[in-house]
C-alpha cells in the first residue's frame, strides 16, 4: 500500500512541476516604444494549456500624456505565432493608431481617443477590450507602417521585439488587399473592399467601407456566400417608399443540410450596417446592428434548429424588423468579389453570357 501511495504522490508532484513549468498564471511581456514619443505598448501572454501552445493575450498602453490603458484581448488557441506591430499617423484629428496582427487576429488602438478594438478569424466574442472604440474612432486609411515583430526569443525564455529596420516584414505572415473604389449605381456612394486573409490557409475575412462625397462612411465585415466558390455576391435594393437604398453582401442561400442563413446589408440612407438572419428558403426574419455585434453587446447563436439571441446591451433592442423592401423585392446583382487571392471586381455585366 505504501508503494502505491508513494507512486501517487510522485505523480501529483510531477504534475505540479509541469503546471509550474507551463506558467499558467505567469504573464510574460515585451515593450515596444511607439513613434513620435506617443508612449509605450506592452504585449503580454500567458500559457493556458497543460500541453498545447495556447495563450491568453493582453495589451497595455502607457501614453505620453499619463494615460494608462490595459485590457485582455482575443486569446490565441492556435499555437505560437509572430505578432506584427504596425502604425498609422493621426489624420483629420483622429488617431494615431497602433495595430497588433497575428494569424488572422488583429487588435488596434486609437491612441488619441484611448480606446481599443479587436477582430479577425479567431475573435472571441467574450473578450471585448475596454474601452472599446466606436465607429467614429476607426482609422480612415487601410495603409499601415510596419514597425516590427514580436516573437519568441531564440536563445532565452520570453518574448522579444525585432524592429522592422533589423528584420523586414515577411509578406507570408500577413497579406492585406484593398480593392479599387467601386461605384454604387444610381447613388453618390462608392465602396472599397479590404481582404485580410489568414496567413496559414485559405480562410480570410472581408471588410467593406462605403463612402459618399459628403465624407459619410459605413464600415462592416461580411462573409463569403459559402456556395462552393467562396466568392461574395454584391446586390443593390434601390430606394423605395422612403427606405434605402440597401447594399447587400452575400446571399440568402446555404447548403442542403443547413437551415440558418445570413448576410450583411448596408442601409445607405441611415449610414448603418445590419446583420440579417433568416432560414433557408424563407428569407430574412430579423436583423441586428453590426456595431452592436462587434462590440459584443448582442450575440446570436444557432442552437437546436433555431436562433438564440443574447442581449447584454440593456435597453438596446436585441433584434430589429427587416424592411419590407428586403423581404418582397429581388435585388439587382452588381457583381462578385472573388475568392482569395483574386482581387478583380467582377461586375455583373462582365460575366453575363
Amino acid at each position: 500500500m505504501s508503494r502505491i501511495r508513494r507512486w501517487l504522490i510522485g505523480i501529483a508532484l510531477s504534475l505540479s512541476a509541469l503546471v509550474t513549468y507551463c506558467s499558467w498564471d505567469s504573464w510574460e511581456g515585451v515593450d515596444v516604444a511607439l513613434p513620435d514619443g506617443a508612449g509605450v505598448l506592452t504585449f503580454s501572454r500567458r500559457h493556458t494549456h497543460l500541453f498545447l501552445a495556447e495563450y491568453d493575450y493582453a495589451v497595455r498602453l502607457r501614453l505620453a500624456d499619463g494615460r494608462d490603458i490595459e485590457s485582455d484581448i482575443t486569446p490565441n488557441y492556435g499555437g505560437r505565432t509572430v505578432v506584427l506591430v504596425q502604425w498609422q499617423p493621426a489624420a483629420d484629428g483622429n488617431g494615431p493608431f497602433v495595430m497588433l496582427e497575428d494569424d488572422g487576429r488583429w487588435t488596434w488602438a486609437n491612441i488619441g481617443r484611448g480606446c481599443l478594438a479587436v477582430g479577425g478569424q479567431w475573435t472571441d466574442s467574450t473578450t471585448v477590450p475596454q474601452p472599446f472604440c466606436d465607429d467614429a474612432d476607426l482609422p480612415a486609411s487601410h495603409e499601415w507602417q510596419y514597425l516590427g515583430r514580436i516573437d519568441d526569443h531564440p536563445t532565452e525564455p520570453g518574448l522579444r521585439f525585432v524592429p522592422g529596420s533589423e528584420m523586414p516584414r515577411d509578406l507570408r505572415l500577413t497579406r492585406q488587399i484593398v480593392s479599387e473604389s467601386i461605384a454604387v449605381p444610381g447613388t453618390s456612394w462608392s465602396f472599397t473592399i479590404v481582404k485580410r486573409p489568414h496567413p496559414l490557409d485559405q480562410r480570410h475575412e472581408h471588410w467593406v467601407q462605403v463612402t459618399n462625397p459628403q465624407g459619410i462612411q459605413v464600415r462592416s465585415w461580411f462573409a463569403d456566400d459559402l456556395s462552393g466558390s467562396y466568392a461574395t455576391t454584391v446586390s443593390l435594393y434601390p430606394a423605395q417608399e422612403g427606405a434605402g437604398p440597401f447594399l447587400q453582401f452575400g446571399q440568402f442561400e446555404r447548403g442542403l443540410f443547413e437551415s440558418q442563413t445570413d448576410c450583411i446589408v448596408l442601409d445607405l440612407r441611415q449610414a448603418r450596417a445590419f446583420h440579417l438572419y433568416g432560414y433557408h428558403g424563407v428569407g430574412p426574419q430579423f436583423m441586428i446592428s453590426v456595431e452592436n455585434e462587434l462590440q459584443g453587446r448582442i450575440n446570436v447563436a444557432w442552437r437546436g434548429h433555431e436562433y438564440q439571441v443574447r442581449n447584454d446591451a440593456g435597453p438596446i433592442p436585441p433584434v430589429l424588423p427587416v424592411p419590407e423592401v428586403l423581404q418582397r423585392e429581388q435585388p439587382i446583382t452588381l457583381g462578385t468579389i472573388p475568392t482569395w487571392p483574386d482581387t478583380k471586381w467582377l461586375a455583373a455585366e462582365s460575366t453575363a453570357p
